[in-house]
């Protein structure tokens, strides 16, 4: 799986098919340059938020899949702003997290507001929550004073404070723009080896 960081799901067909035949990207299995070609696609559908009345909407999008011709692996490239096998846009994701950890609204409030299941919006904050302890080690890292690490939304506010979203914080301490915690496949602190893994996540090795 190759992540695209300068492709947007919003341009990606209209971007990425015009590419030319053979890809400039490096093979994320066996580090091959320039030995990437066209081989499939496959549909994607991307819930995203847009618009001041807040809405999630829905797209459906053609991802492309390569072919490398050093060791014959295949990649699907994704654009920056979608979360390997996640229906939600990273920025939906970092929205509820702002909403309850930041401006402290009730997982019903949110549900109500951007009409999705509480029980959804209660699964990201519980996956947010897992990861506390290490948001706090890494902000002490970086000079930010916090006392406890038993307090989430004190540490999320924090996060907020110093970085202007998630993904900032990504580029720094994940050198990537994904959260981990929000790729469910990738919830393991064993490395599995039969997956496409489309960054080498620090924290867990």
């Amino acid at each position: 799986m190759i992540i695209d960081k300068k492709l947007s799901f919003k341009t990606y067909e209209e971007e990425i098919f015009k590419k030319p035949t053979i890809f400039v990207y490096v093979c994320p299995k066996c580090g091959a340059r320039h030995s990437l070609i066209r081989h499939c696609t496959y549909q994607r559908h991307i819930c995203y938020i847009e618009g001041v009345s807040i809405a999630v909407l829905e797209k459906k999008i053609t991802i492309l899949r390569l072919l490398c011709t050093s060791c014959d692996s295949t990649h699907a490239i994704l654009p920056n702003d979608i979360i390997p096998y996640k229906t939600f846009s990273e920025s939906t994701i970092n929205y509820i997290l702002q909403k309850y950890f930041v401006f402290e609204q009730s997982i019903s409030m949110i549900s109500k507001e951007l009409n999705l299941s509480y029980q959804f919006v209660r699964s990201i904050i519980y996956k947010a929550l897992m990861f506390v302890r290490i948001l706090f080690v890494f902000l002490r890292l970086l000079g930010v004073e916090l006392i406890s690490p038993h307090f989430p939304n004190i540490i999320f506010k924090a996060l907020y404070g110093h970085f202007k979203d998630t993904k900032t914080l990504s580029i720094e301490y994940y050198q990537n723009e994904q959260w981990p915690f929000l790729m469910t496949k990738f919830f393991n602190k064993k490395f599995n080896e039969n997956l496409s893994i489309p960054i080498y996540l620090k924290l867990y090795y």
